[in-house]
């Protein structure tokens, strides 16, 4: 048997197995239609052999095949040039899938054109990531534009505000003006009621004049009062002021934190259900340490500036106090220096202690409100 016997064979049994969709076609016969496919084309497409040969490959292409890579194919063809395009083409079923196609012309001995081999390979899922990965792109870009007008306009509202009162309506006032936000407030802990209570609000609700809630519980906004991270719930139902927003279908509640101090929590509201999934959960968290960080240079500057000062006595004589009874306990006295939020631990208070501090510790630790 000759060689070329031999690698015309293996040629044929290779094309047939290929892992890709391979035909060939006859120019010379009308239409140039397919006088052959393999297996691998059949399995891509879903129709059968008998339904193949003899036609135009345009069978494959539908309502929403781009015509502009058609002509491109077709170009090729009438100049006897390779060409690669990626076409939308349909299965049997009429399921679309994507199609990278190789066009290129087969010569004999003499160089005249005698077939096209056509090459198909399914690039749907390919085209699926890349599709994906641009919308997730163009969201990132969108969600980058919106973080940054919303911070900047907060961050002049609270700078022009006479008061923080005023800076956190301002706030909540440009918020409520961005979609898909709803309602926006402002919540401070009350920590003599163990509560965070509504300071400031705006939005498509109503009144949030007498609502409280609590520092424990489970609710997100008392999480977020609390902690340290962006809370979220979706749907609302349930959650604290939910009645007072019935167009809300999502929320995200943000702490106002500066350093390790926290001022209070922003909790928004968006009529879209899952409105803070993933990546939206960094508008609120940039709006919590914004505005954070302009009551703490308003603090910071209203201190600075001011020429007068206040000392306020407060005197205590219940025995049960815990105070008075870890000072009567070391005959010692305490001199209040400071306090600042310790988040779920509590209130972190600081003291001078007339006396031995080893003492005052040793006997802080009997003490169950310490």
């Amino acid at each position: 048997m000759a060689i070329e016997e031999v690698d015309a064979r293996l040629v044929a049994r290779a094309v047939q197995a290929a892992p890709v969709g391979v035909t060939i076609t006859d120019p010379d016969r009308p239409d140039n239609p397919i006088v052959y496919a393999n297996e691998a084309f059949t399995d891509i497409t879903g129709y059968e052999r008998e339904g193949i040969l003899g036609r135009n490959c345009r069978f494959l292409q539908g309502p929403d095949t781009d015509p502009e890579a058609v002509d491109e194919l077709r170009r090729a063809v009438e100049s006897a040039e390779p060409a690669t395009v990626e076409l939308l083409n349909y299965r049997a079923d009429g399921e679309p899938f994507w199609n990278a196609v190789t066009v290129a012309p087969l010569r004999d001995g003499e160089g005249t054109v005698t077939h096209f081999v056509g090459f198909q390979e399914d690039v749907s899922a390919r085209k699926r990531a890349e599709a994906e990965l641009s919308d997730r792109t163009e969201t990132l870009e969108n969600l980058v534009e919106r973080v940054g007008g919303l911070v900047q306009d907060v961050t002049e509202a609270l700078m022009h505000a006479r008061s923080r009162e005023a800076g956190e309506r301002a706030v909540v006032e440009r918020i409520v003006r961005t979609d898909p936000y709803v309602f926006a407030w402002f919540g401070e802990s009350d920590r003599a009621a163990d509560a965070v209570v509504p300071s400031s609000w705006a939005g498509d609700g109503a009144s949030l004049d007498g609502v409280t809630v609590p520092l424990d519980a489970d609710d997100p906004t008392a999480r977020a009062a609390t902690g340290v991270a962006v809370e979220t719930a979706s749907p609302v139902a349930g959650t604290a002021c939910a009645d007072r927003v019935p167009e809300a279908a999502s929320l995200a509640a943000a702490p106002i934190r500066y350093g390790e101090t926290t001022y209070g929590v922003l909790t928004v509201y968006a009529d879209e259900p899952d409105a803070f999934a993933d990546e939206e959960t960094v508008v609120v968290e940039a709006l919590g340490r914004t505005v954070g960080a302009g009551i703490d240079a308003a603090q910071s500057k209203r201190l600075l500036a001011t020429d007068t000062a206040v000392e306020l006595e407060l005197a205590v004589r219940d025995p049960e106090f815990f105070l008075l009874a870890l000072a009567q306990a070391c005959g010692t006295r305490l001199s209040f220096r400071g306090a600042a939020s310790a988040g779920d631990d509590g209130l972190g208070v600081f003291f001078a202690v007339d006396g031995d501090p080893a003492a005052v510790v040793a006997a802080a630790r009997d003490l169950p409100a310490v």
